[in-house]
């Protein structure tokens, strides 16, 4: 999904991408909520109503992929970041959208496939952020209603709490995208520093848990990850 909507926000955003990305990113946050209700529901009616309720939430994204994800701005009447469209006198008074790229923009644009595999940024990021985090994300989340299971928590509580890790970075995912636009390109390099800063520091607070009693280092695993 993020490929997807992140491919079609960089169609209709240039000088305030990061703002519409934050933006999308930030709906996902608010998803997380839906895991009480998620839980519940699995609780109740098992693994065939679960891979039902999986089957359901899939054939949505198809549609809205299809039906909605598919246009670019010039096909809808405008320009990047809602631009005019502009007629000139030799495209026999056709419709143009503005041209609004910087010339930074234009050089990343004009990359080959060759040239991107040569540099060194992006095997930084995608080994570090797309990786190492990745496999580290997957393990704590995934292992984390458990781990408040043994707690002696419910499956609904544990959930319920697992919702709020995702919803606390409801405000970080708006904030950060307008902090990058105006700012500029460099900027997103501290972001990325500062999150794994509170992920390390989240994930300390996993180890001063011995029983219910410490639900303190529970939230604040919660709220640092999140």
């Amino acid at each position: 999904t993020y490929a997807g909507s992140t491919k079609t926000i960089n169609y209709w955003f240039l000088k305030r991408r990061s703002l519409a990305v934050g933006g999308m990113t930030l709906v996902t946050g608010t998803v997380y909520l839906s895991a009480v209700a998620q839980a519940a529901f699995i609780v109740n009616m098992g693994l065939p109503g679960g891979y039902g309720y999986l089957s359901g939430l899939a054939i949505i994204l198809i549609l809205v992929t299809l039906l909605v994800i598919r246009n670019r701005p010039e096909d809808m009447g405008v320009g990047l970041d809602g631009a005019p469209l502009v007629r000139t006198a030799t495209d026999g008074g056709q419709s143009e959208p503005v041209k609004v790229a910087g010339r930074k923009d234009k050089v990343v644009a004009n990359l080959t496939v060759r040239q991107v595999l040569r540099t060194r940024g992006l095997w930084c990021v995608t080994l570090s952020s797309g990786f190492f985090a990745l496999i580290a994300n997957n393990f704590i989340v995934g292992n984390y209603v458990p781990f408040l299971e043994d707690l002696g928590m419910s499956k609904v509580t544990a959930a319920a709490i697992w919702a709020m890790m995702g919803f606390c970075g409801w405000p970080a995912r708006f904030i950060w995208g307008p902090i990058i636009d105006r700012f500029g390109r460099g900027t997103e390099r501290w972001l990325i520093v500062i999150d794994f800063c509170l992920m390390g520091l989240g994930v300390l607070g996993l180890y001063m848990v011995r029983g219910p009693e410490d639900i303190l280092w529970v939230w604040w695993w919660t709220i640092l990850w999140g």
